[in-house]
């Protein structure tokens, strides 16, 4: 056993790991330790400094849970050029199988997104077949949504098809985000009904439980909703 998953042992609480299964349900409890947030960081920084955390990271696929959280927290504090930490992500994703990884790896990394090479790069793992490849790239689409790129977003969300409930909800809060950082020029693409139903009226949802957008625009959007059945508001 490597020494950050003999860390992991240590720090790891029965009762939070009854709660992690709660939260991702789609792993079996058999891949939970149970450590706690705050030590899974402590721990991600104290070994992106040595060779032990850059052995760890070389070391996949992982076994638990708590290990691929170290990793995806571990691959925000490394000073790598973007090539390089492109090839990271490249030997990681195919082992991310839940939403908490996907996204703490997509937060973790969020302060070297920028530019076209980056936008280019995630869209081009939306188009990929593995579902938290996909929902990677458009959770870290959130860090594009400003006057450069909302445009092309607003053409690009209507091709993201697919029947996983972990992508439509990724794509939901992406364009939930829209509507509250441009919503003038994401209007448009709720207006044409170009969606699919579910991600519509869940884009819908989410923007109107913002604070940051007013009152008026939460009911003009409510009236935007697609009705698929008779008894929906």
């Amino acid at each position: 056993m490597n020494p950050i998953t003999t860390r992991l042992f240590e720090l790891g609480d029965s009762s939070y790991k009854d709660f992690s299964k709660k939260l991702i349900p789609t792993l079996d409890k058999d891949s939970f330790i149970g450590v706690r947030s705050k030590d899974l960081k402590r721990l991600a920084r104290e070994y992106s400094k040595n060779e032990t955390g850059l052995e760890f990271l070389s070391c996949l696929p992982h076994t638990y849970h708590d290990e691929n959280m170290v990793h995806a927290y571990m691959l925000g504090h490394l000073k790598l050029d973007n090539e390089s930490l492109k090839r990271r992500l490249l030997d990681f994703l195919p082992f991310v199988d839940n939403w908490a990884v996907c996204d703490t790896l997509a937060s973790s990394i969020s302060h070297q997104l920028n530019g076209n090479e980056w936008y280019s790069f995630l869209k081009d793992l939306i188009n990929d077949t593995h579902t938290y490849k996909r929902r990677f790239g458009i959770v870290c689409l959130i860090y594009f949504i400003n006057e450069e790129y909302i445009n092309d977003l607003v053409l690009l969300m209507p091709t993201i098809k697919s029947q996983e409930y972990y992508i439509n909800m990724a794509s939901a809060w992406l364009i939930s985000f829209m509507l509250i950082k441009e919503y003038e020029r994401t209007l448009p693409l709720i207006k044409s009904k170009a969606l699919d139903p579910w991600v519509h009226n869940k884009s819908i949802q989410k923007a109107r439980e913002s604070y940051q957008i007013s009152k008026e625009i939460k009911d003009y959007l409510s009236t935007l909703k697609i009705k698929r059945f008779k008894n929906e508001g």
